[in-house]
């Protein structure tokens, strides 16, 4: 017996060839006492929100998780300055990225300066004037907790209480938004916010602070009771977040980057950091599926939302896993021809190591090279002699500088040929 297609409710109605209200009024009695179905006390205009885990959302989570696993598996094979510095890649691509939604002016220059500005603290480009968007890529390099060796930077947690997510709004988007949109109430806005499309209102925010407060409260509920499938919870916590839409201007990139903590903790770090260029590639999706969620013909049901944020996550993890795969790839070419190399007596050891260094930067990093010091603490050697090892691929014409002071240091076209990693 064929399985009854699980459809929203609007077009459950429009199927209808008669009785259509009574068909939905069934529908959404059934699906909502289902034993598969979790409620949660928000409104979605006047109906309660809730979704269904139906077997498409099984086959989607099973998806992510077996992604997940093959994920982890290339990530723990790389080298940590690899990981490290395609860290800081995918922390540039996701910053990009979700300022590309809002169509929010940035360039990959910019945002790779304010990277190397904060990874840095200060010490290779001290005296300059701060970067732009630092305060975000402060709060982006927070969120794998000690992944990057450095004790100064705590692990980022979700906020806890609403004190919370305007102090994290505030760090993350206060230096780019307008003086005319900070907020005017106690934590949140308190006029009316609504988008539309020219013709008819598409969208409008909670009204008034004291509904902002309540609504955000659920969302914080859900996020620490951790009831359900946490992972579908979190699309459903981000809904409630974007609908509340608590501030005049940049609930887009807050509520992405809320996401991206939760995702970050039940998911790896790189997915976490992945998913602002697929909704960027998939923008026209993501806004429908609010659209979707929104339509009072739905009654609050987020099924569809939840399905369109999963096969999101699924889409970017994909992409995840090739970029990976073909890097891993071209890593151990990298290796191979080391090796080759060493037997011919090409360069010294110490030589051979600088060069392994910078071509992983080379194949993982949104920078080109590495500093004087970066260079010692990773090859486990002074200064003065990682020094003498750059100065000997200089003469080969293998590595130049790219600042004297500090000094830095990146591979040459021919050093990349050398090491088989030109394109």
């Amino acid at each position: 017996m064929p399985v009854e297609k699980y459809e929203p409710l609007k077009k459950v109605f429009y199927r209808a060839t008669s009785g259509g209200r009574e068909l939905v009024a069934e529908q959404l009695r059934v699906r909502r006492s289902s034993p598969a179905a979790f409620t949660w006390p928000y409104e979605v205009g006047k109906h309660g929100l809730f979704y269904v885990h139906t077997r498409g959302l099984a086959e989607r989570v099973e998806r992510v998780w077996r992604q997940e696993i093959q994920i982890a598996a290339l990530w723990q094979k790389l080298p940590v300055t690899a990981r490290e510095h395609y860290f800081h890649e995918l922390v540039v691509d996701e910053i990009k990225a979700t300022n590309d939604i809002e169509n929010i002016s940035s360039t990959r220059k910019e945002v790779v300066a304010a990277v190397e500005a904060e990874r840095s603290m200060g010490k290779a480009s001290e005296g300059a004037p701060v970067r732009r968007f630092r305060e975000m890529v402060r709060q982006y390099l927070a969120l794998p907790g000690d992944f990057l060796g450095r004790d100064d930077l705590p692990p980022l947690g979700f906020p806890s209480n609403l004190s919370e997510i305007r102090s994290l709004y505030d760090s993350l988007v206060g230096e780019e938004v307008d003086k005319a949109d900070v907020p005017d109430g106690e934590l949140f806005r308190t006029g009316d916010v609504s988008l539309n499309d020219g013709v008819r209102e598409l969208h409008a925010g909670a009204r008034g602070e004291s509904t902002i407060r309540a609504r955000l409260e659920v969302m914080l509920d859900s996020v620490h009771e951790s009831r359900g499938v946490q992972l579908f919870a979190a699309f459903v916590e981000h809904f409630m977040f974007e609908h509340t839409h608590p501030f005049y201007d940049g609930n887009g990139r807050m509520g992405r980057f809320l996401l991206s903590i939760r995702l970050s903790r039940l998911l790896s770090t790189p997915t976490a950091l992945s998913l602002s260029a697929e909704i960027f590639r998939q923008k026209r999706r993501y806004y429908d599926a609010f659209t979707m969620a929104e339509d009072p013909m739905n009654y609050g049901e987020l099924t569809f939302f939840v399905e369109d944020m999963a096969a999101m996550v699924n889409a970017a993890q994909a992409r995840l896993l090739s970029s990976l795969e073909e890097r891993s790839d071209r890593l151990k070419r990298l290796e191979q021809s080391l090796r080759a190399l060493e037997s011919e007596g090409a360069v010294s050891e110490l030589a051979f190591s600088i060069a392994f260094l910078l071509g992983q930067v080379a194949l993982f990093g949104p920078r080109a090279g590495l500093s004087l010091d970066e260079v010692a603490s990773v090859v486990g050697v002074s200064k003065p002699t990682a020094r003498k090892g750059i100065t000997e691929l200089e003469s080969m014409g293998y590595v130049e500088f790219l600042s004297r002071r500090p000094l830095v240091t990146a591979l040459t076209a021919p050093g990349l040929t050398w090491l088989g990693l030109a394109e």
